[in-house]
This record gives structure tokens, C-alpha cells and sequence, in this order.
């Protein structure tokens, strides 16, 4: 059998028109794959490095996309390596996202913070502290805090050392309660 020139001309029409759509398709699949997210992890920190017993600290990570289209992401954060809160967001294309959590602790030490992985922090957790805020020839003010302390037993203060005297002349607390008791003492002590 012998094809004539308008049989090939026929064939050569039908393999172009294969071949566009071929090519149109597969476009279509290219450009679908290529709107895609691409999802990066940076920033992750803590709000504070020394914190007393029981006060919080907010633990932020930040995501970006610098993909075509909109994507979801996993933020897992960890105390010494032990998952304390997992946040899931969506990310739009070309934006990032910022996300935080706060924590607390119930026993003194120090704490690894990680988010992903990715170190945030160490935290130093105190029973209590104090620290000089101002202090003039006449008068030192000192700040004590001491979260969580127990209410029957008594609290240490490290106290920074001077070579005068002082006398507890106001204590003062903050609680979340109606009313608070305490007893008020204002010995002379000697550092």
C-alpha cells in the first residue's frame, strides 16, 4: 500500500496537533507544580533568660513562604526535649508568620527551649530573687521576686551584699486573689 502526499500532509497535521496538545498539558502540569509553597523556619527566641517559679515566658518562631501559593506549617516546641505545645498555621505565598506560646515552670533549674528543633533559649528558673533597682547615699530600693513560693513555709532571698544595715521598711505583693495575708517583720539586718 503507497500513501499519497495528501495521506502524509493528513498524518504530519494529526502528529502536530498531538504534539500541541502534548505541550499545552504538560505546561499546564509545569506551571501547577510550579505554584507550590516553599516553606522556610527562622528566629525562634525566648522573652527571658532568668525567671522565678511559676512566672511565664513567651517562646516565638517565625516561618516564611517564598513560594507561588499558600502552604500549611508545624511549630513544635520543646522543654529539654520533651514537646510542650505544637502550632499549626497557613502561610500565604511571600509572607511569614509568626507564632508564640508561653510556658512555666514549677521547679528551679535550667531549661533547653527548642522549637523544630532550633534552640530558643535557656532559661534559668529561681525560687526567688532580688535585685538592687536604685540606691542613693541614704536609701537602697531592692525588687524581690518569688512566684510560686510556698505559702506555710519560709523563702530565701539572695540578697546582694552591702556593708550597712537595713530594716524591711514595705512589703508589698501582688496576687490574682480578693485578699492576701502575710506577716510583717522590721528586724534590723546586717549584710
Amino acid at each position: 500500500m503507497q500513501l499519497s502526499d495528501g495521506s502524509l500532509t493528513q498524518c504530519g497535521h494529526r502528529v502536530l496537533a498531538l504534539g500541541l496538545v502534548v505541550l499545552i498539558v504538560g505546561s499546564m502540569f509545569a506551571s501547577v507544580a510550579a505554584a507550590q509553597s516553599a516553606i522556610g523556619f527562622r528566629n525562634a527566641e525566648v522573652s527571658a533568660t532568668t525567671v522565678t517559679v511559676g512566672e511565664n515566658v513567651t517562646v516565638s518562631a517565625e516561618a516564611v513562604n517564598v513560594g507561588d501559593s499558600r502552604g500549611g506549617y508545624s511549630f513544635e516546641f520543646e522543654r529539654d526535649r520533651v514537646r510542650f505545645e505544637k502550632i499549626r498555621v497557613t502561610i500565604p505565598a511571600n509572607t511569614d508568620r509568626r507564632v508564640s506560646t508561653n510556658i512555666s515552670f514549677d521547679e528551679p533549674g535550667t531549661y533547653r527551649i527548642t522549637v523544630n528543633g532550633n534552640q530558643a533559649g535557656r532559661i534559668t528558673v529561681q525560687p526567688a530573687r532580688a535585685r538592687v533597682t536604685s540606691e542613693t547615699e541614704s536609701q537602697r530600693r531592692i525588687d524581690v521576686r518569688a512566684n510560686g513560693v510556698s505559702p506555710t513555709g519560709p523563702t530565701g532571698f539572695d540578697i546582694p551584699s552591702s556593708n550597712r544595715t537595713f530594716a524591711l521598711q514595705n512589703w508589698s505583693t501582688t496576687t490574682g486573689k480578693l485578699r492576701f495575708s502575710s506577716i510583717s517583720r522590721s528586724t534590723p539586718t546586717a549584710l
